[in-house]
């Protein structure tokens, strides 16, 4: 063996590749390896490799796969010549034979480029027992880095001599270095390496000459990381100074200038911790730079664009002049804050826009027109999504406007980004939690004429708190990064778009889960495969995690899902949801349904619920989508978590605050179709028959409505009396109470669940068709109703507290509301008695009312079932329900 190795050349290498721990990566995993930002494959893409593994890092082609690296230690290497030999490429996939740069292989101080895929050596002299090998990729320029089968040969016998000459090499590297600027501490140990190193003579033993090579290869290395920090503190000096003259603010100007003082004090006796600071200084000290250069210009450019609209004889002009004033002021001075400054040209923007408006001229085509407005509008905490449609010509800019007040306009916040699906989905952003806005989508044309359509209002959610956890189970930090990174984007979805709160999601690596899993309440694994390692699959479990496929409301309830395994969800909101997304508002054969596990939109464009990693696209509005589908069914009643065992209190009724609503009871034997609920007494309700005598009702039987955002809930306060309707701790009877000082406390808040089946009030042409909501609240952990109870009195009945009946059949526990506007229309209708027939007994359909509008505008006539209306001879009126 000593004859052998004695006698290694590069003819006659010596296989030494057991020194290199899992040299082909066949475990499967980096043992033996430090590894950044590169993951282990087993496809056969990368045809240099050997066995079953190889490392890459891939990115889409036509980007830069940038930094990477996978490094190892080789511990007591015999002294010797070696040759280190890497399959590895570092290759531009749209253009495989050009050359590109940043990647290399590397052992010791010797290192050689890598190119295209193929063989690569370096050769290197180990002297020290100790030497560092790898692949790395520095601002690589390729798409695609791939690494495998590193071998190691001796090719030739070190004697003594060749030791001292190996020295002396690092010697003459060490007196280069020595000419820099490093740090003390690099540079005493660099000064104590070399007087160790220049001792060492002929006479020197081996284990001495081990000991100088060892000693100043350690100090080498910590000088050349010292003085790549010192001049990247030069290059960032330089930098900085080419930054003092531009126009900044002050602040951050003088920033600049005393980080350039520190920078410039930095000297061979300056400690690392130092140079370290200097740098981060430096380096903050030119980003507070470039952004205040970057706003004082965005500045500058908007007063030089008012400067050329201002005209003094025209509309507003002394108003636009005050803003130029003011904004040139901020930006001679250069003592505001790059805050005021953003604000001050917002503000600038803003009045050329007014100036703008308020000179519109009609243009040379079709005037800009808002086609339709669809009023069902998804919230999230602080962002929202609209549809609408526009017409004209010239058009300059399309999309939705909004503010905390009525009749929003351009001059209020606005936004023009969109999502395409079926159409244009506005996107809203910039909104504040639990927040009423009023929004109106407008469309602008290049002579500044605006149209402006129907003004909708919505209620943001509360923020949720949704948290996650990941295990760092995987065998790679790639994979590791992938995961967290998928549960991270997931929680920030469901905090923005479904507002639950106390729910955990604690994610875990299954080595053996083919793609991944999620039981009820968060437990999720994700398997190896990295498609599923992504942003949609944990939306998908997540799903399952809140009760998708998880709760009895899913996969046994008969009242919400048809044929209850497998069918069309029945839940108002869901479907809504689905019909908004997909542009198709009101087609019934739009809707959501499923089997006992899964979801899916029937006619859908998206699989919002991203059912199989195929089906991700990697786009944000399919994960904000699949969000708010999961909000409209914990609307719906589906329990996201055991802390909701009543699915989810939201904005569900929309109204306005100044008009009078009435409440009528869905049960055909507790006043369906004439009876309303009212003020009985100072403290107590009931409801009676009030809408057949054809008589004006009384506000007694009206009710204001308020909305508490943070709660989801709503409460109703008689107009008669101003007391609210209130669930006491207690009792059975609904009563009435008081709001000392205006606060209404939480036993007048109810939450209003939408039913899932309409009724039709009236026949024929007359009928409208209407849907209630079930008045629920929790009192001691029991979900409780509100109920009207049957009398077989004509006067009316009682309403009282009831356990919370989630099936279908309850109607006594769910509420028609009707608008001021709506009753009054209805009353007229089924009240016409010059048109009803005098016979006794005898129905009559025959008038032919105009047509009801509910307050968002829809039309109220999709007759299912109804009743007739009565009039008999003696003048009483009663109606007959038709099946």
């Amino acid at each position: 063996n000593q004859y052998r190795q004695k006698n290694a050349s590069t003819d006659n290498p010596l296989d030494r590749t057991e020194y290199i721990r899992n040299a082909s990566f066949e475990m499967g995993n980096f043992t033996g390896w430090t590894s950044a930002s590169l993951s282990i494959q087993n496809n056969t893409s990368f045809a240099r490799k050997k066995g079953s593994f190889y490392v890459e890092k891939w990115v889409n082609q036509g980007t830069r796969v940038g930094n990477a690296s996978v490094r190892q230690t080789l511990e007591n290497l015999p002294n010797g010549k070696y040759r280190l030999t890497v399959a590895a490429q570092n290759l531009n996939q749209q253009s495989p034979s050009s050359r590109c740069t940043g990647a290399y292989i590397f052992a010791g101080d010797q290192k050689k480029p890598v190119y295209s895929a193929s063989d690569y050596t370096v050769d290197f002299t180990s002297i020290s027992g100790k030497v560092e090998i790898g692949f790395v990729a520095e601002n690589a320029t390729g798409n695609w880095l791939a690494v495998d089968n590193f071998r190691l040969y001796l090719i030739g016998y070190v004697d003594q001599q060749v030791m001292i000459d190996e020295l002396a090499r690092l010697i003459v590297n060490a007196e280069e270095l020595a000419s820099g600027l490093m740090s003390a501490e690099a540079s005493e140990a660099l000064t104590k390496a070399l007087e160790l190193a220049r001792s060492i003579s002929t006479e020197s033993s081996e284990e001495d000459i081990r000991t100088a090579t060892l000693t100043l290869t350690s100090a080498i290395w910590q000088a050349q990381e010292s003085r790549e920090r010192c001049d990247l503190l030069q290059s960032e000096t330089a930098t900085a100074q080419a930054l003092l003259g531009k126009h900044m603010g002050k602040a951050a100007e003088e920033a600049l200038q005393s980080a350039l003082s520190e920078a410039n004090a930095i000297n061979s006796t300056t400690k690392e911790a130092a140079i370290e600071a200097a740098i981060v200084t430096v380096e903050k000290a030119i980003e507070d730079a470039q952004a205040s250069i970057a706003t004082y210009l965005a500045l500058e450019k908007e007063i030089a664009a008012a400067h050329k609209i201002y005209n003094e004889t025209l509309n507003g002009a002394a108003d636009l002049m005050a803003e130029i004033t003011k904004a040139q002021e901020i930006y001679d001075t250069c003592q505001a804050t790059d805050a005021e400054v953003e604000v001050e040209t917002a503000m600038l923007s803003r009045a050329q826009l007014a100036f703008n408006l308020a000179n519109a001229t009609p243009g040379s085509g079709a005037a800009p027109q808002v086609k339709s407005t669809n009023h069902y509008v998804p919230t999230g905490a602080t962002q929202a999504l609209m549809r609408a449609t526009f017409s004209g010509s010239s058009i300059m800019e399309r999309g939705v406007c909004w503010s905390t007040e009525h009749n929003p306009t351009v001059l209020d916040q606005r936004t023009t980004s969109y999502y395409t699906v079926n159409g244009q989905i506005y996107h809203l952003t910039g909104l504040e939690p639990a927040t009423v806005y009023y929004l109106r989508p407008y469309v602008m044309n290049r002579t500044y004429q605006v149209a402006y359509g129907d003004e909708v209002k919505i209620v943001t959610h509360p923020k949720g708190n949704c948290s996650w956890t990941w295990d760092n189970g995987a065998p790679t930090i790639e994979a590791n990064e992938r995961c967290s990174n998928a549960m991270k984007e997931t929680i920030d979805y469901f905090n923005e778009w479904t507002g639950i709160k106390g729910f955990t999601l604690k994610g875990h690596y299954g080595s053996d889960t083919p793609t991944a899993d999620c039981s009820y309440g968060g437990y999720m694994r994700i398997g190896p495969n990295a498609a599923y390692q992504a942003i949609g699959t944990v939306i998908h479990e997540t799903g399952h995690g809140v009760g998708v496929g998880t709760h009895w409301r899913w996969y046994s309830c008969s009242d919400t899902r048809e044929n209850t395994t497998h069918g069309k969800w029945l839940g108002r909101e869901a479907n809504q949801m689905l019909q908004f997304l997909e542009n198709k508002e009101g087609n019934t054969n739009c809707y959501m349904l499923g089997d006992k596990v899964h979801g899916w939109g029937h006619e859908a464009t998206y699989d919002w619920f991203v059912n199989g990693a195929d089906k991700d696209m990697h786009l944000p509005i399919q994960y904000i989508g699949g969000c708010c589908l999961l909000y409209a069914l914990f609307i719906d009643g589906l329990c996201p978590t055991t802390d909701y065992d009543n699915g989810l209190a939201g904005y569900t009724y929309n109204f306005d605050n100044d008009t009078k609503y009435y409440l009528m009871s869905k049960n055909d034997e507790c006043g369906l179709g004439d009876g309303l609920l009212y003020q009985r007494s100072a403290s107590s309700v009931a409801w009676k028959p009030m809408i057949l005598a054809g008589e004006e009702i009384g506000d007694e039987a009206a009710w204001y409505i308020k909305y508490r955002p943070s709660r989801g809930s709503y409460a109703f306060q008689n107009v008669a009396s101003g007391k609210y309707l209130s669930h006491p701790s207690s009792g059975q009877s609904m009563s009435l109470k008081s709001a000392p000082n205006g606060q209404v406390i939480t036993t007048e808040y109810f939450h209003l669940m939408p039913d899932r089946t309409d009724v039709t009030l009236g026949t024929g042409k007359e009928a409208i068709t209407m849907h209630g909501y079930w008045f629920t609240w929790v009192m001691n952990s029991t979900n409780i109703a509100m109920q009207a109870a049957k009398s077989s009195s004509a006067e009316g009945g009682l309403v009282t507290q009831a356990t919370f009946d989630y099936s279908d059949k309850a109607t006594a526990q769910q509420w028609i509301i009707f608008s001021e506007e709506e009753l009054k229309a209805y009353q007229a209708r089924v009240t016409a008695i010059d048109k009803i027939r005098m016979t006794d007994e005898e129905p009559s359909n025959s008038f032919e009312p105009e047509d009801i509008y509910s307050i968002d505008g829809k039309r109220l006539s999709h007759p299912q079932k109804g009743f007739n209306i009565i009039r008999h001879k003696d003048g009483k009126v009663s109606k007959n329900l038709v099946p």
